[in-house]
C-alpha cells in the first residue's frame, strides 16, 4: 500500500499539465492579438509610406519645372501634387 507521501505525489502530475495547458492557451491568444495589430500597423506604415513617396515626387517634378527644364511641366506636378 503506498504511503500518504506517493498519493500526494500524483495529485501533481494533473495540475501541472492544467497549468501548462492553460499557460500554452493564453500564450497563444496573446499571439494572435499582437499579429492582428501588427497587421493594423502594417497597413497604416504602407500608406504613409506611398503618401511620402508621392509627395517627394511631385515635389521633384516641381522643381525640375521651376528651374526651367523644358520636359517639365508645372500644372502638371501641381495639380498631381494635390491629388
Amino acid at each position: 500500500m503506498p504511503g500518504p507521501g506517493k498519493l500526494r505525489q500524483w495529485y501533481w502530475m494533473p495540475t501541472t499539465v492544467f497549468l501548462f495547458g492553460m499557460l500554452s492557451i493564453l500564450l497563444l491568444l496573446s499571439v494572435e492579438r499582437t499579429s492582428e495589430r501588427l497587421l493594423i500597423d502594417e497597413v497604416l506604415v504602407d500608406a504613409i509610406m506611398d503618401t511620402q513617396i508621392r509627395t517627394a515626387t511631385y515635389h521633384l517634378r516641381l522643381e525640375e519645372a521651376l528651374s526651367g527644364i523644358p520636359s517639365a511641366d508645372e500644372k502638371k506636378a501641381l495639380s498631381a501634387l494635390d491629388q
